[in-house]
């Protein structure tokens, strides 16, 4: 975790860094020098120690030493050793020089003088606030510490760094879990890196050899070398990484157990920055550690370090937003509570516009956030100190760090501190990029996606168009207040709270003069200020894998919501007979999926009557020359920022919409201009091409160019085809064809020109090796991959059992939901249990169930999200069943939750409701209310019925199965049997062989049990099924397919 830079200005005890600098302020260059022993001009080759000075925490300031050796406590006041006087004067006049084996230039030498001005005696000070930024590098000070659980020692550890604020702190072995956070105040916490390191540092639980300008000889030479100690020297070697706490006294430890004899020593924790990076570093150990010494056992000795880095950019501080998200909530809730506050702000907007002139609609914006400075004073609630700042609980922890520093200062002595040598630092390889380039990079990209020159939509003379005031009133109040504006307007709560003077004030300066002269728009309506989000699985080092959102302004959002409203009956008349099922009323993904899954159960029938199959042969189905189906799903990636614009005039054409409405429409996106800021810099440019993201409009548009699109399809395949082989939802496409004989198997492919099936086949697929897969290679542009499943609109379509693969994959979706909520749902102290489960069934349940009632369920599917669920459900609750032993129907019972069966049967009930409500409201020839959606649904609902009724597990009868040799009762087949092989074995190795009889245990000469109704495809299987029950007991009526 890393400290906030503000709080780096405080000082330490042992060896704190400067504290990191505001980029706007310049320094001067420091020339002061330390002295030291009896090297009088020159800092020694090794880096810091780890003596007993750094025990007590406290070092010493440099003084001269005398003819005996010991410190005569008068320090020098200039340099006087003869070697480094010509070193000096040498580097003045060549720039650079050798001095100790060194090549160093004058700011090196210099830069470890101190004049006498700046010398003193007795302690020194921990650090000299008038240097803290006197060079063009500035330091950073960190800490590592292998704490070993860190429960415990929280608040104790939290206290020590209060006073010795480190900026940069290594925690290891915290055994904190994995879902679990960790913050607390004033630390920013940061897991791996993005792209420059400065430095790592950690418990690499491998000793090192001394490694020649890697490692120094501080290190505790080890009896055993470490098994990967190899691995860690490569890597040294290969990212030129030094040691830098290794360069300490001799045989120097970071671990020591002193509960054994003889006592346990080992230097296995490393701090190690990269070599030439850094002009000065320092290191060292804490060996008078007194954090967690009350421990027993063996302990890791802190290491700490100051490195020096290169100062940050110079970068204008970017605007902070006057009501950011979190205020914007408080604001809704302050509306809430105090609806007095709602109704002054309306009266004050109402008198400010009676003196306001003319629209503008950045004045308009700023008369809303400057009514409402004046009357909502939102403010951020306080929140409950740490306990570890309490004033108590430091004396506590304060007085037992007293103590124990008494008793080691009564036997061990301090000894003098030791510093770092300086190295220069080279000029980095790579770089971050900078608001501005960052900018200029995503405008160039955006530009190319839908910036380039395009024909011009509408020329001259705007018409007129009729805005009604009523309407901009109601849009303004549909604006959401959790929706973001762009950082210049006023929050949407504001637009929301004053709708009715606002409408009015449009109505007289704009809306007026649209009816009667002409419909001009705006600027600031038809602009658009990019924000990027990240996608899901994209590594966001290129501007592709950003989505653009573009946030515009609340009164242009409110103009084109009704702009929506009034083209939206055109669309929908269009649209009622089309495959189209997103952004359209009364459709969802629930009917697109029902549509492909009622595909793939024909085509898997068809298929299945090829086989050999007797059941099939009995039933009447006769099999077919060649049967089988394909479907192809495309995602069009870009689709909304590169749609064709001269599509959009040919579509709104052919809807028959009014000249005025699509003269406005028009207008509006032919104007659009996309700003991006990034801190203080700003780009834009203008679109061609594309419909912005996050306008109203866009929805309706789309829809428009998709139902253009499908009519000209239907002109040249013919009438229906978009129907019978197309299905639309949002910018996914899905088509599928069906063949029952070699003449529709021929019109489903592209023609060959005469050559045979198995031969293009080979011409136009390849093998692929990563991942691995089939591809369908149609030309230089086309590639497609073959799949034998596939998720489209998040469900698994195939033509296999597409309803065991849909619940696994469920399955997987609610439990990663279950794992986002896991911290609020098991704990019981942050909520009670019944909003927990609320909890559970608003978040986790919907994404559990999604598409089930599309694909359908069978009895080891449903097993398998029921016994998710159960599990979910018992962890929430903290109820084991091998703890409890309480069933699941009485957990269910005592929570008051329906049955796992009796969720799933509510949300079939609930769709096949909606089909039977629609039916009064739409005509029979929507697509809404097609044969295939209806039927499907109503069938799979009493499909689920027939399995909830046939499966007394699911419908919670317990004690179903009961053994035949002591009468005892079983739940499920499997403890029947496991009972069976545990308690009579014995019996029934005695017990007289079953002897097979065809008549006696087959049906109606089929090789169906008779006892549990299962299907076998041989007489074999089931004769082995009679002789060692080794399949599981059903109820005849819920048998399956073979």
């Amino acid at each position: 975790m890393e400290r906030d830079t503000t709080d780096a200005a405080a000082t330490h005890d042992v060896e704190m860094a400067a504290p990191v600098p505001n980029p706007e302020v310049e320094y001067e260059e420091d020339t002061s020098f330390h002295v030291f022993d009896r090297s009088e001009g020159w800092r020694p080759r090794r880096a810091s120690g780890n003596g007993d000075a750094l025990d007590d925490q406290e070092p010493r300031s440099p003084v001269k030493t005398g003819e005996s050796g010991r410190p005569c406590g008068k320090p020098f006041s200039f340099y006087r050793k003869r070697a480094f006087k010509r070193a000096v004067a040498r580097a003045t006049v060549h720039g650079t020089t050798q001095y100790r084996g060194q090549t160093c230039d004058l700011h090196a030498l210099m830069g470890q003088y101190q004049a006498g001005g700046t010398q003193h005696s007795g302690r020194a000070p921990r650090i000299n606030a008038a240097n803290t930024g006197a060079s063009s590098q500035f330091s950073l000070s960190c800490i590592s510490w292998n704490c070993g659980g860190l429960s415990s020692l929280k608040d104790e550890l939290f206290t020590w760094l209060d006073e010795h604020p480190y900026d940069i702190v290594f925690l290891q072995e915290t055994w904190h879990r994995q879902q679990m956070d960790f913050d607390t105040r004033g630390w920013v916490d940061t897991v791996n890196v993005y792209q420059y390191a400065l430095g790592q540092s950690g418990d690499y639980n491998c000793n090192l050899t001394t490694l020649k300008s890697h490692t120094g000889p501080g290190m505790l030479t080890p009896t055993t070398p470490s098994p990967d100690m190899e691995d860690v020297v490569a890597i040294v070697h290969d990212f030129s990484l030094i040691a830098v706490n290794s360069f300490g006294r001799k045989n120097s430890y970071t671990y020591i157990h002193e509960g054994c004899k003889p006592v346990r020593r080992s230097f296995i924790d490393y701090m190690f920055v990269r070599q030439n990076k850094h002009s000065d570093y320092k290191s060292g150990l804490l060996r008078d550690w007194q954090v967690a010494r009350w421990r027993q056992g063996g302990r890791h000795l802190p290491v700490w370090s100051r490195f020096s880095i290169r100062r940050f950019r110079t970068q204008q501080p970017q605007q902070q937003l006057e009501w950011p998200r979190w205020c914007c909530r408080l604001l809704s809730q302050a509306i809430m509570e105090q609806p007095q506050l709602a109704e002054r702000y309306t009266e004050q907007v109402a008198v400010a516009l009676q003196a306001a002139d003319t629209y503008e609609p950045k004045k308009l914006n700023t008369l809303l956030l400057e009514v409402g400075r004046q009357v909502f004073h939102v403010q951020r609630p306080p929140s409950l100190p740490p306990p570890w700042t309490g004033a108590h609980h430091i004396g506590s922890i304060k007085d037992m760090w007293q103590h124990y520093r008494l008793m080691r200062r009564s036997f061990e002595e301090a000894n003098r501190s030791r510093v770092g040598l300086a190295q220069l630092l080279e000029e980095a390889e790579g770089k971050l990029l900078t608001p501005a380039e960052e900018a200029r990079a995503l405008q160039d990209f955006w530009r190319s996606v839908n910036g380039t020159p395009g024909s011009l939509l509408r020329s001259g003379q705007a018409s007129s168009y009729n805005v009604l005031q009523q309407d901009i009133e109601q849009a303004l109040r549909d604006l959401q207040a959790s929706k973001a504006a762009p950082p210049h307007c006023a929050p949407h709560a504001f637009w929301k709270l004053a709708s009715s003077p606002v409408a009015e004030f449009m109505e007289d300066k704009v809306f007026s003069s649209w009816r009667e002269d002409h419909a001009w728009v705006p600027d600031d309506w038809s602009a658009a200020w990019l924000v990027f989000l990240h996608k899901v699985g994209k590594a966001n080092d290129d501007p592709a894998s950003l989505r653009p959102i573009a946030l515009l302004d609340p009164m242009g959002k409110a103009v084109s919501g009704v702009l929506k409203r009034h083209l939206e009956p055109y669309l929908l008349k269009a649209a009622a007979t089309l495959p189209l099922y997103g952004y359209l009323a009364n459709r969802s993904p629930q009917q697109a999926l029902t549509v492909v899954y009622e595909h793939c159960d024909r085509v898997r029938t068809a298929a299945r009557a090829q086989t050999r199959s007797w059941y099939e042969l009995r039933a009447g189905q006769k099999r077919s020359s060649c049967a089988g189906g394909l479907q192809v799903s495309v995602d069009f990636s870009q689709a909304f920022d590169r749609a064709d614009r001269q599509l959009l005039v040919r579509a709104l054409q052919f809807l028959e919409v009014p000249d005025d409405l699509t003269d406005v429409i028009l207008r509006w996106t032919q104007n659009t201009v996309f700003h991006i800021d990034k801190a203080d810099a700003s780009e834009q440019y203008h679109s061609s091409t594309g419909i912005r993201q996050g306008c109203k409009l866009l929805p309706t548009l789309w829809c428009c160019l998709y139902t253009y699109v499908l009519h000209v399809l239907d002109q040249q395949l013919g009438a229906e085809w978009s129907l019978e082989h197309l299905l639309g939802f949002a910018d996914d496409t899905h088509l599928r064809w069906e063949f029952q004989d070699r003449e529709g198997l021929l019109k489903a492919r592209v023609e060959a020109e005469g050559v045979q099936v198995p031969h293009l086949m080979r011409k136009i697929t390849r093998k692929r090796l990563q991942p691995k897969g089939t591809l369908l290679v149609l030309d230089e542009r086309w590639t497609l991959p073959l799949k034998r499943d596939h998720i489209y609109l998040g469900a698994v379509i195939s033509y296999g059992n597409y309803e065991m693969l849909n619940a696994q994959h469920r399955r997987h979706a609610g439990q990663a939901a279950f794992s986002r909520m896991c911290t609020t749902l098991m704990s019981h102290r942050a909520l009670s249990l019944d909003k927990r489960l609320h909890l559970w069934r608003t978040i986790v349940l919907p994404a559990t169930l999604y598409s089930l009632s599309s694909s359908g369920c069978t009895r080891k599917s449903f097993d398998l999200i029921r016994v998710l669920m159960v599990r979910q459900i018992r962890a929430i609750a903290r109820s084991p069943r091998h703890l409890t032993e309480e069933s699941d129907l009485h957990l269910l019972q005592r929570l008051r939750l329906p049955q796992i069966h009796e969720m799933l049967l509510q949300v079939h009930s609930r769709v096949v409701e909606a089909s039977t409500s629609l039916r009064q409201i739409l005509s029979p020839q929507d697509v809404r209310l097609t044969q295939d959606i209806v039927q499907r649904e109503c069938r799979l609902l009493e499909v689920f019925k027939q399995l909830v009724a046939t499966d007394a597990k699911a419908a919670g009868t317990p004690n179903r199965l009961t053994c035949e040799h002591c009468g005892q009762s079983f739940d499920n087949d499997a403890a029947l049997r496991q009972h069976k092989g545990r308690m009579h074995s014995k019996t029934r190795m005695e017990a007289a062989p079953t002897v097979f009889d065809r008549q006696q245990h087959g049906t109606d000469g089929m090789p169906r049990c008779r006892g549990c109704g299962h299907p076998f495809a041989r007489w074999g299987d089931l004769q082995k099924h009679i002789e060692e029950e080794s399949l599981p007991r059903q109820n005849p009526g819920g048998s399956a397919r073979p």
